[in-house]
């Protein structure tokens, strides 16, 4: 009886380790296809070739800081999307032209040709760092200069949803070490109407200013380079190592 129950303990522990076995293998498994991403990034950049005239006019503009949240890359030919980020991220626009890093981290290698986010104004229970986009009431956008000399910040309240394609797709594989997106936004059109620049104090301008401002994320860009230039060749240094190679 007593060697009956020991081979019984025996299988029953043998089973018990094959069933280990097989599930940390599987772990293992799960967490190599999770590893097999490469880092990205998106970025934005003013346009400034389509804002030439708004400092020489009637409109300068100082600081310009949107939120962001939600933010998704989307492939069209595996009909899929991917998070990326879901923040909400106050991001501070360079007037001068440069480009400004927005987030960073590891997707899985694919070809994304579009790039989904918000501008949002934050939730009620949502703790924002900067502080001028929940004093008073809640802002997607604060945008400060000048009007014919006089300041003024222009605080946007509407929640906007865009979706951009990405031109050329961005494709991420094992031999790019960093692969990134680039929106160009437009600020020539936040305070026109008409070809005219309208006074960003007035409440009723408020439409036409907040629909200006969807319409100024214009395009997004593959931009490896983090050049925020579009229709260049981002791929250059890999080109110059395969001409080095022959």
């Amino acid at each position: 009886m007593f060697i009956k129950n020991m081979k019984l303990i025996k299988g029953i522990s043998l089973a018990i380790l094959m069933v280990s076995m097989i599930a940390i293998a599987s772990c293992d498994s799960s967490s190599s296809k999770k590893a097999a991403s490469t880092g990205s990034s998106l970025s934005m950049k003013l346009d400034m070739t389509l804002a030439k005239g708004i400092a020489g006019d009637t409109v300068i503009l100082t600081s310009a800081k949107v939120l962001l949240k939600n933010i998704k890359f989307k492939s069209s030919i595996d009909e899929d999307s991917l998070d990326f980020k879901v923040g909400p991220i106050v991001v501070e626009l360079n007037l001068a032209g440069g480009v400004t890093n927005i987030s960073a981290g590891k997707i899985p290698n694919g070809t994304y040709d579009k790039v989904k986010f918000k501008i949002h104004k934050p939730e009620d229970d949502s703790e924002i760092a900067d502080t001028s986009f929940t004093t008073g009431e809640r802002y997607s956008m604060i945008i400060s200069g000048t009007y014919n000399g006089t300041p003024f910040t222009y605080r946007s309240k509407k929640d906007i949803e865009q979706e951009l394609r990405i031109e050329p797709p961005m494709v991420i594989s094992d031999s790019l070490t960093d692969a990134n997106t680039t929106l160009l936004v437009a600020p020539n059109v936040w305070f026109k109407k008409n070809g005219v620049y309208i006074d960003p104090a007035l409440e009723s301008n408020r439409s036409d200013i907040d629909d200006n401002i969807k319409k100024s994320f214009k395009k997004a860009i593959k931009d490896n380079d983090h050049d925020g230039k579009d229709g260049d060749d981002d791929d250059d240094d890999d080109d110059d190592d395969k001409d080095g190679d022959d």
